[in-house]
């Protein structure tokens, strides 16, 4: 049974709401599945058994079951709404995001951090009366920088980055899949591809991550029996199924890694949101053009390039980086301008 479509929020939802200069809280379900209620009749229904002498447990058990996301998906849309309705009420906060166990908030600078603290706590109290524990040693009070679902939103630079951890997780994983398969060794379709999946995951953040990705996907459909590629596309997954990994995409691997160590940062308008509420897609700063004029970034450290064109001409400037681009003067607008 394919199982039911579930909708969860990912990065892009969050940083759609983010807010200029806000702080960020975020905490951690202590036990993701044991808060996702069925009930009972439904229990019933489907003739759920008890693993153990814990009927209960059995109850609230969401695995096995082809609506088993689905159902995880809309409970955290629900705790998000009974947060939003009873702890952040006043359009100052905001609860942006639960992914399967991972909340995070929002508070407007102006609350300072004593009141974003308070209603932090309140949050969790709040969860707490709903018979919802969070995980005390993964729970953190608002800050400037809060890791969600393995990325970093720093929201005074307003930059989005791969978590330290996450950075290391993922090297690790590919450096044992180079050091497992030496050059000319075949690799198991199935393993490679399950490597590239954690790629994608941070691919968006890291610079020419995406680029990157294009020969490793040549290399996961790379069978070593050509006529593989003819079979059902259930049959291309067996687990017997191997593929080449050639040199060009070893060597791919070993430079994403290098980047995702370096931790590049992105900006955050790079995704789909709401331009209108989000000070991250609107570039807000507490610079002025005088200081712009002097500076090559604001004072939340946003890079701030200077540009100018006349004519067949045009510039850019970074810092002590220039750039001087002309056009053939029958390119460009008749009136000379830029």
């Amino acid at each position: 049974m394919a199982p039911a479509p579930a909708e969860y929020d990912y990065l892009q939802p969050v940083l759609s709401l983010q807010r200029t200069r806000c702080l960020q809280g975020g905490w951690d379900l202590k036990d993701a599945f044991w808060n996702n209620p069925r009930w009972q009749p439904h229990c019933d229904y489907m003739r759920v058994q008890p693993l153990s002498k814990e009927f209960y447990r059995a109850r609230f058990d969401v695995l096995g079951f082809s609506d088993a996301s689905k159902h995880q998906a809309e409970m955290a849309q629900v705790l998000k709404r009974v947060l939003n309705g009873t702890v952040h009420t006043d359009g100052h906060s905001e609860c942006t995001g639960i992914f399967v166990d991972d909340g995070h908030s929002v508070y407007d600078r102006q609350l300072g951090k004593v009141e974003s603290d308070q209603r932090a706590f309140a949050e969790i109290d709040q969860l707490a009366a709903l018979g919802v524990q969070a995980s005390a040693h993964k729970t953190f009070l608002p800050a400037s920088v809060m890791e969600y679902v393995g990325r970093e939103i720093h929201s005074e630079s307003q930059t989005v980055t791969v978590s330290k951890a996450r950075a290391e997780k993922y090297s690790a994983v590919v450096g044992d899949l180079l050091q497992k398969y030496p050059p000319g060794a075949q690799v198991p379709r199935r393993e490679l591809a399950g490597v590239i999946g954690k790629l994608q995951f941070v691919a968006p953040l890291i610079v020419g991550g995406q680029n990157v990705l294009s020969p490793l996907y040549e290399a996961r459909d790379a069978f070593v029996i050509p006529l593989v590629a003819f079979t059902p596309a259930k049959m291309r997954w067996d687990d017997g199924v191997l593929v080449h990994l050639d040199d060009r995409a070893r060597g791919e691997l070993s430079r994403f890694v290098g980047h995702m160590v370096d931790r590049p940062s992105r900006r955050s308008n790079l995704y789909e949101g709401k331009p209108e509420v989000s000070g991250m897609w609107l570039g807000q700063h507490s610079g002025d053009r005088e200081f712009l004029t002097e500076h090559w970034q604001t004072p939340e450290g946003i890079l701030a390039p200077t540009m100018d064109a006349s004519g067949w001409q045009g510039g850019i400037a970074l810092r002590d980086w220039r750039h001087i681009l002309s056009s053939p003067p029958d390119q460009c607008a008749p009136h000379k301008s830029s």
